[in-house]
C-alpha cells in the first residue's frame, strides 16, 4: 500500500482475488440467515462486477472499457 508518501507491505494477505470472492458471499449468506444487511449491497457488487468484468474486456481488446459498458 502507498500512502502519503509510504510503501507499506503486508505478507500476511491472501492475494487471489478468490479468496475474497468466497469471503464476501460465505458473509452473503451469513446475513440472510442472521437477519442482517450483507456490507455490500446488491447494486454496489454489481458496480464492482462491471469494474472487474471492463478489467477483463480491456486486456483482451486493448482499448479502453468503461465499467458501464459492460451489462
Amino acid at each position: 500500500m502507498y500512502r502519503d508518501g509510504v510503501t507499506t507491505e503486508f505478507s500476511d494477505m491472501d492475494s487471489d482475488w478468490a479468496c475474497s470472492f468466497v469471503a464476501g458471499v460465505r458473509d452473503f449468506a451469513e446475513a440472510i440467515r442472521e437477519g442482517r444487511q450483507a456490507p455490500l449491497t446488491g447494486e454496489e457488487g454489481k458496480r464492482v462486477l462491471q469494474f472487474c468484468r471492463a478489467i477483463q474486456l480491456s486486456a483482451k481488446e486493448s482499448r479502453e472499457v468503461r465499467p458501464e459498458e459492460i451489462r
